[in-house]
């Protein structure tokens, strides 16, 4: 955990899946109580919460358009 606190989790983080069967899915890390930190096959994305709520990134992650367009992102091959 030490090793990886640049990546640690707290709750509210917007995940997103970048390799594999799941490559695209986004997820909002629930609010938790013990440590954890980010796993290599996902992406943390950071932003201003002053400028832009998360649980409104993850809303807009889920529609058609946005998760045609991290699917595509993720299986390219360069």
């Amino acid at each position: 955990y030490n090793f990886l606190s640049k990546s640690s989790l707290y709750g509210g983080e917007l995940l997103i899946a970048n390799v594999g069967a799941y490559a695209g899915y986004t997820c909002e890390m629930p609010q938790i109580e013990y440590k954890a930190t980010l796993a290599p096959n996902m992406m943390l994305i950071k932003h201003d919460e002053d400028k832009c709520i998360s649980h409104y990134m993850y809303l807009m992650s889920q529609s058609d358009m946005i998760q045609e367009q991290l699917k595509e992102k993720a299986n390219r091959t360069c």
